[in-house]
């Protein structure tokens, strides 16, 4: 839901800190696999942060 401009500030934001080798960005995932992304954020000892505007997570 991000305007072209907000996207592309994003991605040069992620390349100056060098971070686009550690970064997943998943969007639009439907809920009846939400449980398997939860599971694969949890093995993976990363973080999650969900930036959706409807939706919110436990």
């Amino acid at each position: 839901m991000s305007s072209p401009t907000e996207r592309d500030e994003f991605n040069r934001l992620t390349k100056q800190l060098n971070l686009q080798n550690n970064l997943t960005i998943y969007s639009k995932v439907p809920n009846e696999r939400m449980a398997d992304y939860f599971s694969m954020i949890g093995d993976s000892g990363g973080f999650l942060c969900s930036t959706s505007k409807v939706e919110g997570f436990g």
